[in-house]
């Protein structure tokens, strides 16, 4: 965060700095970071505190946290009437339900958990697949009966 800086948000392009947060006393303050790739997600992040009086601290426990993402489950297994996908992300994605013979049966873009009815479809083994905006992909073995 820089006092000079005009944009809210920050992506790959951007300069490295966002808008200084106007802060309270006695409030806590989160930063979340979200890396949409699974690759080279190394970064490193700097905090100054300038003048070094301006926050004080002292006695209070600080420290960086890693937030996890969740893990990815599809619900139940086998499924009658209705499947239930939590994608582990947090991001947009396209899903496709692909039958044994590799057709695709349905495809859509969605965000969060996903759930699907699956009434009309015929008994057998299919596929729900997954990619972000950003290329990851999942792949979801699942049984109709």
């Amino acid at each position: 965060m820089n006092a000079s800086a005009t944009d809210l948000t920050e992506d790959e392009s951007g300069d490295g700095w966002l808008s200084p947060i106007a802060s309270e006393p006695f409030r806590y303050y989160d930063l979340y970071v979200e890396c949409s790739s699974t690759v080279g997600s190394i970064f490193t992040i700097t905090f100054q505190n300038e003048p070094s009086d301006l926050v004080n601290c002292q006695g209070l426990a600080t420290g960086v946290s890693q937030r996890l993402e969740r893990t990815a489950s599809l619900a139940p297994n086998p499924a009658h009437s209705t499947l239930t996908l939590q994608p582990g992300h947090l991001t947009p994605y396209h899903w496709q339900l692909i039958d044994a013979r590799g057709s695709l049966v349905r495809s859509g873009d969605h965000t969060g958990d996903l759930t699907l009815s699956v009434n009309d479809l015929t008994k057998g083994l299919y596929l729900l697949r997954t990619r972000t905006n950003a290329g990851a992909t999942q792949e979801h073995r699942w049984v109709k009966e």
